[in-house]
């Protein structure tokens, strides 16, 4: 979860990237407030990766966009997967096939 900070009265998401190590046999990973790039950094690439808003029934495939065994999610992807009417922080669901 990445949360806002209140920077001179407005809500403000921190400049940065967010480096996760993910395990071996981890399948799914759930990510709320995208509000910064988050890099994931696999024990071993998966066939397919698949990303989705929590808001949607669709996922998009990720698989080409991966450099090695890192997958990068930039916050205007994670922004533009999810509905943009919503007003509530993005939250995603990761599948790694």
């Amino acid at each position: 979860t990445v949360q806002p900070r209140l920077i001179d009265g407005i809500c403000r998401y921190p400049d940065a990237t967010v480096s996760c190590d993910i395990p071996r046999g981890v399948d799914t990973i759930g990510v709320l407030g995208v509000g910064c790039d988050i890099k994931l950094n696999l024990t071993q690439a998966p066939v397919k990766v698949y990303v989705q808003s929590l808001l949607t029934d669709e996922a998009v495939e990720l698989t080409t966009g991966m450099e090695g065994n890192t997958i990068t999610i930039t916050k205007e992807l994670a922004r533009n997967l999810f509905d943009g009417t919503d007003l509530s922080a993005p939250s995603l669901v990761i599948r790694l096939l």
